[in-house]
Order: C-alpha cells, then structure tokens, then sequence
C-alpha cells in the first residue's frame, strides 16, 4: 500500500518510469522533499531508491536498497529513469489488464 496523504503544503508525483519502477515523490520546494522509489516484481513492491532533504533542518539522507549511499550516486542512478507517457486511467478494466 503506497500513502500519499498530504497533510501539508506541496505536491506528490506518482508515476512509472521507464525502467518500470514506481516513483513516490513528495516536494515543497523550499522546505524539502522525500523520494521514493520501488520495483515492482511479482506484484510486489520492494523499496528500491530513497531521498529526504529537509531543507528547515539541513539534513539529508539517500539511501539504495537500505543502504547509505552518496547524494551524487543518488542522482546517477534517479536521473536514468523518466517518466512514462503510457499512463492509464485508474479504472477496473486497467487494473485488472495492468497491475499484476
């Protein structure tokens, strides 16, 4: 189950990339953003990337299958995938034919 209640100011991103993952992204611009990014195998999803920068704070922390890793490996690895323009409508007949 992915959450995106907004309980705050910003906006959420929820999309599949090229490389078939699924992005959760949260941003407010000045204050920070959280990314979450999962793989989808068997119709199970498994965190795969992840980005919090609180900008009020000044921490960060970047992490690749549970693993601290740089905020420069981070973006190597986030900026190879798009977004895909083969969105569908979130409709029983689309769930049915494209979530597995």
């Amino acid at each position: 189950k992915i959450s995106v209640t907004c309980t705050a100011a910003g906006y959420y991103n929820v999309y599949a990339c090229n490389k078939g993952h699924l992005h959760v992204e949260w941003n407010n611009g000045t204050t920070g953003y959280t990314h979450r990014i999962y793989t989808i195998k068997n119709g199970k999803l498994k965190l795969y990337l992840k980005a919090e920068v609180d900008n009020l704070v000044g921490k960060s922390s970047f992490k690749k299958n549970g693993k601290k890793i740089s905020e420069s490996k981070y973006d190597s690895v986030y900026m190879k995938c798009s977004a895909t323009s083969d969105m569908k409508s979130n409709t029983a007949k689309n769930r049915n034919k494209y979530v597995k």
